[in-house]
């Protein structure tokens, strides 16, 4: 088994309006790397554990940047993710809901489609995010709240 030291993907983002500029359909976002630190593993099969192991995962070397730069640069990531993850479950909600709720639906889609994009700027650049991404992360957080109002009807 292997591990490419990364969290857990996020799901593919919905298709951009105008088309897709790439080459094939939109894929997963890749989860972040992991925080330096110690990690267990088990492998199972059915019921069955077989076998166990520890091991540290350690900062890369190569890279320049303070545990305090890392760990901002951590923290942006999850929160980026959280936001995402949030908006694409109330895309669902909105869609599921029909009706006058499908332009709604469609507004959703396009911020869970730019706060991936985000994801994307700021994950293969290890360090704190810039004052723009921290001022979009703000700007999506809060349109995520107007259309989460809207979808519950308050």
């Amino acid at each position: 088994a292997t591990w490419n030291l990364r969290g857990p993907s996020l799901a593919t983002p919905p298709a951009a309006s105008g088309g897709d500029e790439g080459n094939g359909a939109p894929r997963a976002i890749n989860g972040a790397f992991v925080r330096p630190g110690n990690y267990q593993v088990t492998l199972s099969v059915g019921d069955k554990v077989i076998g166990r192991s520890s091991f540290t995962v350690h900062a890369d070397r190569r890279q320049d940047a303070t545990p305090a730069v890392r760990q901002s640069w951590h923290v942006a990531l999850d929160s980026i993710a959280a936001l995402y993850r949030a908006t694409a479950s109330l895309a669902q909600r909105a869609r599921s809901a029909g009706g006058t709720m499908r332009p709604r639906a469609d507004t959703i889609a396009e911020l869970q489609t730019r706060i991936g994009a985000l994801h994307q700027l700021l994950e293969p650049q290890v360090g704190a995010p810039s004052a723009d991404m921290r001022a979009q992360l703000e700007s999506f957080s809060k349109l995520y709240a107007r259309l989460e109002r809207a979808v519950a009807g308050k």
